[in-house]
């Protein structure tokens, strides 16, 4: 499964965007303990099927309910990469990756099985509110007639608890298919990078490790302007200590940079390292700024093969 490390703890401290906006509409919200979570983007695709699952047949050789796979919807509070999320093998975690790479943010994603019924809900609410509800039905789901390739509705959900969470969502919102059926994705942008990453690798060793040191001095030089400003602003403070401790236990160690992609004044850099004593592979954003490299972003995942 893949997850953040550096990217988590940043977020802590304020944390760059990401992405180029789905082609989608999407308007409504989902509220929480009175707090309301605007949804502006969304994509959908289709769920692998899994080949062990068991189906009731009645005498005649028919099955007792809908057989098919699975729609997941996705929601979030910024503008979707869909083109990244398209190219996941893994696309729950794709949508995972934007959300912790986003201040604030949070994601909304509902499971529809074959017969139209929203069976699963998750929501997350940036820093770590995680929110999972799966039955026969959750909430209504009331689908339009979309264009081919889309998928269009309104779904709402309330929760017995007068704090929530209660969704109304409006959307119609492009659906892609399976890994294997969808059609091929725009690739990535820019050109290559050499095995070691040229400039903006060397940038991003000498963060990780500034970031393995607690080297603030460091770091400062090495992150963008708001990320800078916002460690300034909490510095000091008994919870810095404490973040600083996370975000150094979080970032990967014995980290080889493989290459990655440049374009124009943004790259990002792929990695091979260790988090604890898990090998995991990584992704960094960065952007150039005053003719420097700055780190805007890093992810991590299950080590590629």
């Amino acid at each position: 499964m893949t997850r953040t490390a550096l990217a988590i703890a940043i977020s802590m401290v304020a944390l760059g965007s990401m992405g180029n906006a789905a082609n989608a509409a999407v308007s409504g919200q989902c509220t929480y303990e009175g707090i309301k979570h605007a949804l502006v983007d969304g994509v959908a695709w289709v769920e692998p099927e899994d080949p062990d699952e068991d189906h009731d047949w009645d005498d005649d050789g028919v099955p007792d309910e809908p057989v098919g796979p699975d729609i997941k919807l996705g929601f979030a509070t910024f503008s979707l990469d869909a083109n990244d999320i398209q190219r996941a093998e893994d696309r729950d975690d794709a949508l995972t990756n934007q959300a912790f790479a986003h201040d604030d943010s949070s994601k909304v994603e509902l499971t529809m099985g074959p017969d139209k019924l929203v069976t699963a809900q998750h929501i997350w609410i940036s820093p770590g509110t995680s929110l999972s509800y799966s039955s026969n039905e959750i909430g209504k789901l009331v689908l339009k007639a979309p264009a081919k390739g889309r998928i269009a509705g309104h779904y709402t959900s309330t929760d017995d608890d007068a704090e929530g969470p209660n969704c109304d969502i409006t959307f119609d919102i492009a659906q892609i298919g399976t890994v294997a059926d969808a059609p091929p994705p725009p690739p990535p942008p820019g050109q290559p990078l050499p095995p070691g990453g040229g400039e903006p690798g060397k940038v991003y060793l000498a963060l990780n490790k500034a970031m393995l040191a607690g080297d603030i001095p460091a770091l400062e030089k090495l992150l963008v302007p708001s990320q800078v400003a916002e460690m300034h602003r909490i510095q000091g403070t008994p919870e810095f200590t404490a973040q600083m401790e996370l975000m150094k236990a979080m970032t990967a160690h014995d980290v080889r940079v493989t290459g990655g992609r440049i374009d124009g004044d943004k790259a990002w850099i792929e990695f091979d390292g260790t988090e604890g004593d898990s090998l995991r592979s990584g992704t960094v954003e960065m952007v150039r700024e005053e003719g420097r490299w700055r780190v805007v972003s890093e992810s991590t995942r299950d080590r590629d093969k």
